[in-house]
C-alpha cells in the first residue's frame, strides 16, 4: 500500500513537469513569432515608433564623398565679372577654391551706390560718367571649413577676390561746366580700377541632384579700391572780348578702404573623384 501511494505521487509530479514544460515551449514559440513580425515591420519615417538612429545630414546624398567641384558664381555678374571656380576637398571637411575670369562691364552696384552718394556731395569720385573701355581680369581664392561633409553642409570661409576694370571717363554734358567750344570726347581718358575684397563668410552647400550642387553664403569684409578721379581746370581764361580760353584735364589716383557686405550664390557640379 505504501509503494502504491509513492507511485501515485511520482506520477502526479511527472505530470506536473510535463505541463510546465509544454507551457514554456508554447510561450517560446509565440515569442519567436512576435519577434519575427516586429523585425518585418517598418514604422513610418518620423513617427514615434521610428527609433532608428538618423544621420546628422538628412540629404539623400549624405553618403556621397565629393572631392572636386566646378561652379559658376551667379551673383558676381552684378559686379561685372563672369568666371568659373574650381574647388578641391583636401580633407573630408576642408576645401580650397580658386577662381578666374573676365570683367565685361563695370561694378554696377558700387558705381550706382557710391556714385550717387559722392555725386550728391559734389565729388567726382566714383563718377557716373565712367564706362567700360575693354575687358579686365577677375581672380580670387577661398578657404572653406565645413561642419560636416564637404559640399553638403554648413561652412565658414575666408577669402580674397580681385576685380580689375579698364574704364573710360568722358564728362557728360550735364556734368561739364567748362567752355562751350570744347568737344567732350576730346576730354576722354582711359584708366584702370581695381576692387580687392578681403572677407569672411558663412554659408551652406546642398546637393540638388546627385552631382548638381548649389551654394548660398553671406560675406563681410574690407574692400580696397584703387582708382582715379578727374577734374577740368582752366589754364588760360582771357577776357570775354576774345572768347579764348584753354583748359586741361587733371587725373588724380586714389586708394580707399570701404566696408563690404555681399551675398553670393553659386551653381555647379561636384564629383566623387
Amino acid at each position: 500500500m505504501h509503494c502504491k501511494s509513492i507511485m501515485i505521487t511520482f506520477q502526479q509530479v511527472l505530470l506536473g513537469l510535463v505541463l510546465v514544460l509544454s507551457t514554456f515551449v508554447s510561450n517560446a514559440q509565440v515569442f519567436e513569432v512576435e519577434s519575427s513580425v516586429d523585425e518585418q515591420y517598418t514604422p513610418p519615417e518620423g513617427s514615434i515608433f521610428d527609433t532608428e538612429e538618423k544621420s546628422s545630414n538628412n540629404s539623400a546624398y549624405a553618403n556621397y564623398e565629393y572631392k572636386n567641384a566646378i561652379q559658376f558664381n551667379v551673383t558676381s555678374v552684378a559686379r561685372g565679372a563672369v568666371a568659373l571656380q574650381y574647388e578641391r576637398a583636401v580633407t573630408s571637411n576642408i576645401v580650397l577654391m580658386g577662381t578666374g575670369g573676365v570683367t565685361i562691364f563695370q561694378d554696377v552696384i558700387k558705381t550706382v551706390l557710391l556714385g550717387y552718394i559722392f555725386d550728391a556731395f559734389g565729388s567726382e569720385r566714383y563718377s557716373l560718367d565712367n564706362s567700360l573701355d575693354r575687358m579686365g581680369v577677375f581672380w580670387g581664392g577661398e578657404f572653406k571649413g565645413y561642419f560636416g561633409e564637404a559640399f553638403n553642409d554648413d561652412f565658414v570661409s575666408f577669402g580674397v577676390r580681385n576685380f580689375s576694370y579698364n574704364l573710360n571717363w568722358t564728362p557728360s554734358s550735364s556734368s561739364y561746366t567748362g567752355p562751350s567750344n570744347v568737344s567732350l570726347t576730346s576730354l576722354s581718358q582711359q584708366f584702370k580700377e581695381t576692387n580687392r575684397d578681403f572677407y569672411i563668410g558663412y554659408g551652406y552647400t546642398s546637393v540638388i541632384n546627385k552631382n548638381l550642387i548649389g551654394e548660398l553664403s553671406i560675406n563681410a569684409g574690407i574692400r580696397r579700391i584703387k582708382s582715379s578721379e578727374f577734374s577740368i581746370e582752366d589754364i588760360y581764361n582771357f577776357n570775354s572780348n576774345t572768347g579764348y580760353s584753354a583748359i586741361q584735364l587733371k587725373e588724380t589716383e586714389f586708394v580707399q578702404l570701404v566696408p563690404t557686405l555681399f551675398v553670393s550664390y553659386k551653381l555647379g557640379f561636384a564629383f566623387e573623384k
